[in-house]
C-alpha cells in the first residue's frame, strides 16, 4: 500500500508514497468516515437504550452482560433471547 525510497542525501531521508492500490481503496475509505459521522448519533441512541435496558442484562442493572452469541441460520440469537441480525440488516 505503501512504496519507500531511501534518498541518498546527508542526512539520509526516507519517503513514502501511497501505491495505486491504497489510491484505489480512498474512496471506500471516504464512504465509511462520512457513514460513520452521520451514523454516530443514531449508534449513541442505541447504546444508551440497550444499557438503559435492565432486561437485556442478567441479573439487572449493574450487572456485566454476558452474552453468548450463537449463529442460528441467517441470524445470530444473543442470549437471553434477544435476536440480531447476521448480515446488518435491521
Amino acid at each position: 500500500m505503501l512504496e519507500r525510497s531511501v534518498l541518498t542525501t546527508r542526512p539520509a531521508a526516507v519517503e513514502y508514497r501511497r501505491t495505486p492500490l491504497a489510491h484505489s481503496v480512498q474512496t471506500l475509505i471516504d464512504a465509511l468516515s462520512r457513514w460513520t459521522t452521520t451514523s454516530l448519533p443514531a449508534v449513541t441512541a442505541a447504546r444508551t437504550t440497550f444499557d438503559a435496558d435492565e432486561t437485556l442484562s442478567p441479573g439487572g442493572a449493574g450487572r456485566p452482560r454476558r452474552h453468548k452469541l450463537t449463529p442460528s441460520r441467517n441470524r445470530v440469537t444473543a442470549t437471553p433471547g434477544v435476536e440480531l441480525a447476521a448480515s446488518g440488516t435491521h
